[in-house]
């Protein structure tokens, strides 16, 4: 678990080093120590709409595009083909409905119940590359946005 969160550490440092107009949080269950995760790193990035676009550009000189069916006008998504782990790159606008991971996140850290059920649901499924644990995790995520208050993403995309 550490080696992630130094992992996220230099990540950080990397994207922040040229898009310094940006917010960086780790996000995911690797983010905590009593969940169980498939060894991978979640990362959010966070602009504003005005710099969606250059944020895109800069992604795209550091990391390689991932599921650009999923992506819109708020939400693209990345990954670095050379880590020796998954790493997804999450680049959302801020307060959009694409912008829940942080604040889910910090959810889970100020109410414990919330983290157990969410590491309840990780335990249910043992192949976290199934189709199944996709489309469970997305219907997970938009309960838990619905329950939160936040804006709910559109269910036809995960």
């Amino acid at each position: 678990m550490q080696i992630l969160k130094e992992l996220f550490n230099y990540y950080k440092t990397k994207i922040l080093g040229i898009m310094s107009y940006c917010e960086v949080e780790h996000v995911g269950s690797s983010y905590f120590s009593d969940i169980e995760t498939k060894g991978d790193l979640d990362i959010q990035i966070r602009v504003e709409t005005s710099d969606f676009d250059k944020a895109i550009k800069d992604c795209e000189s550091i990391f390689s595009r991932r599921y650009e069916d999923l992506w819109n006008d708020e939400f693209a998504l990345f990954f670095d083909p050379k880590a020796e782990i998954k790493i997804d790159i999450m680049l959302t606008v801020k307060d959009s409905a694409y912008d829940n991971f942080y604040k889910i996140r910090d959810a889970m850290i100020q109410n414990p119940e919330l983290r157990k059920r969410y590491g309840h649901f990780k335990k249910q499924y043992s192949d976290f590359l199934s189709d199944e644990y996709r489309k469970a995790k997305h219907l997970f995520f938009r309960q838990i946005e619905a329950e939160l208050g936040l804006k709910v993403r559109p269910l036809s995309n995960f």
